[in-house]
């Protein structure tokens, strides 16, 4: 089991929560943890290296997002998955994404059509990744093409669909990678 370890420093406890919200989420997106698997202190504390604190407010925070569930007096879990809610992600990510890249075309400027160029080169030149079938590769490959398409995206001007884009897109990719 490979550590995600966050390190010590004078960071107040909502750096800690910060940081440890990311590497968490990342874990519950990438499959490490679950779905339905019980998130125990004991393991979360031992694997991101911080204490409690840190770890129920970002607990607090995936549950908002829907990537955890709490049970009264049991802690929480990983959210379940199901072929419903699939294709529910799916397609209103379908829909989102279209919103955004229609208001995108309609408001997009010369630098948001630079950001999408300067995006589809670095995604043309990380096609290499692909070829490997290395995981941490297929990982940067994707960091890559979620660059190209939030560049398309951006131009709506919606920090709001924005937002609803993103989480979408993460919950989708917790499919893809299961």
């Amino acid at each position: 089991m490979t550590e995600a370890t966050i390190t010590p420093t004078t960071q107040s406890s909502d750096n800690f929560a910060t940081q440890v919200l990311g590497q968490l989420k990342q874990d519950i997106l990438t499959g490490y943890f679950k779905p339905g698997e019980k998130l125990k202190m004991a393991r979360l504390k031992e694997r991101y290296q911080v204490g409690v604190s840190p770890l129920r407010e970002a607990l607090s925070q995936l549950l908002v997002e829907q990537l955890v569930i709490v049970e009264n007096q049991r802690g929480f879990t990983v959210h379940p998955i199901s072929a419903e809610e699939m294709q529910d992600i799916y397609h209103t990510r379908a829909q989102i994404e279209g919103l955004c890249v229609s208001q995108a075309v309609e408001l997009g400027d010369d630098a948001w059509e630079a950001g999408i160029l300067a995006a589809a080169h670095q995604l043309k030149k990380s096609a290499a990744l692909l070829d490997e079938n290395n995981p941490d590769d297929i990982q940067r490959w994707e960091v890559i093409h979620q660059a190209f398409h939030t560049a398309i995206a951006s131009g709506c001007a919606s920090p709001t669909l924005l937002h609803v884009r993103r989480s979408l897109y993460e919950k989708a990719s917790r499919y893809r990678n299961l």
